[in-house]
């Protein structure tokens, strides 16, 4: 449902900001009349606002996701309902924010919707399985379990992309001064040797004009680097959106040596994490499959495992099913058949993504020291080609004295 912000007025003459929900603009100055407040003003969707702040990376009031589920389950399981915990938690928060935002999750409660109902309307602040796992917590009667679950799941896929961040800033910081360096001597140094040669009246040799010939290149059309980044951003934007260039982008990607690992096993790790957290709180198996597939990115893997729900309702274990696609190691389905046969499949599945995960951190870390002296290898090698040209354009002047 969309939520609209206004500027109000109550009794006392205090004025402050108020996020309503309702179909639409009329419907909320009606609700917020009832609600015996003057509206001195309309100030937009509170969607696309919100939506805006919680990408803003220098706003220091940002919602964060995973601090509100880690201070709310305590709350919760010292078996504090629910709003009077969203009430302590809003009282409690030093983010405005968030205080607005646990201030509209208690009205939509008292108006009779559902916390999972609420978080979806919300969908810009919270990750996508989250609405999902509390809407499985609600219907099984196991809210504060499930949150609990949920904010260990949180803090670990955090923990994992800022790994995966962290780990990527110095091969991104050795590209781009390779990129710039590389540039600058082509549209710099080499137009400025070739000038003072051309000045004492000597001529170039053929790989001195080639290497001119790329300056001068640079130089008139320098703007294209720009088209290039922009083509790229579009493409990516394309490959983002269902359909079937992001389906052929999907099946590429993970026949990729190394990087397609890292993917599939990313995905997978998910996947496995998400049900654990479902069935560890008494989630179906059924309703467990659907949230767990709705976490998978990549869809090739996620179409290889479609079937997996008719199986489970032909009465085949959820190791049977899985180890019909094409992307499932061999390993993950043994895994779980053990589980199963022990009767612990949510402990073993978490144990199969730490297992998926550690994989991740292990690969990457192989990719980070391939390519770090790649790099160096490739600045080292144009960087002294055409050095090794200058040098060689030198001597062969000196020579011909």
């Amino acid at each position: 449902m969309p939520l609209f912000r206004f500027k109000i007025a109550e009794k006392s003459g205090k004025t402050s900001e108020t996020i309503i929900e309702a179909d639409n603009h009329n419907e909320a100055i009606k609700r917020l009349r009832l609600r015996k407040v003057v509206v001195l003003d309309f100030l937009g969707d509170a969607n696309d606002d919100m939506s805006n702040r919680s990408r803003h990376i220098f706003n220091k009031h940002k919602f964060d996701p995973v601090d509100f589920t880690e201070r709310l389950v305590p709350l919760l399981d010292a078996n504090i309902p629910l709003d009077k915990s969203l009430h302590i938690l809003g009282e409690s928060s030093t983010n405005p924010m968030e205080a607005q935002l646990t201030s509209d999750l208690r009205r939509g409660l008292h108006e009779g919707k559902s916390l999972s109902k609420l978080i979806s309307d919300r969908g810009n602040l919270f990750p996508k399985i989250y609405a999902n796992i509390i809407e499985a917590g609600e219907e099984s009667g196991a809210l504060s379990q499930v949150m609990t679950e949920l904010r260990n799941f949180m803090a670990e896929s955090r923990e994992m992309k800022n790994f995966i961040i962290t780990s990527s800033i110095y091969p991104a910081f050795v590209m781009i001064i390779s990129t710039v360096v590389v540039l600058f001597m082509l549209g710099y140094i080499v137009p400025l040797f070739a000038k003072s040669f051309q000045s004492s009246g000597q001529e170039l040799s053929g790989m001195l004009q080639v290497l001119l010939s790329m300056g001068d290149f640079i130089k008139s059309f320098w703007w294209l680097i720009f088209v290039a980044i922009g083509l790229v951003l579009a493409l990516v934007r394309a490959i983002k959106k269902e359909g079937p260039l992001r389906k052929k982008w999907d099946k590429f990607v993970l026949k990729i040596p190394l990087i397609g690992n890292i993917i599939l096993f990313t995905n997978l790790g998910r996947m496995l994490r998400t049900m654990s957290v479902l069935m560890k709180s008494g989630v179906h198996l059924l309703e467990t499959v659907r949230i767990s597939t709705k976490v998978i990115e990549n869809s090739a893997i996620r179409d290889s495992i479609s079937f997996i729900a008719t199986d489970l309702r032909k009465g085949e274990k959820l190791s049977q099913s899985l180890a019909k696609s094409d992307y499932i190691p061999t390993f993950i389905s043994r895994m779980l058949s053990v589980g199963e046969e022990i009767g612990k499949t949510g402990e073993m599945l978490e144990s199969i993504a730490d297992r998926l995960e550690a994989s991740v951190k292990k690969t990457l870390k192989k990719v980070i020291v391939l390519l770090e002296p790649l790099m160096i290898i490739f600045l080292a090698i144009v960087v002294g080609s055409i050095l090794i040209i200058l040098f060689m354009t030198i001597l062969e002047s000196q020579s011909g004295f």
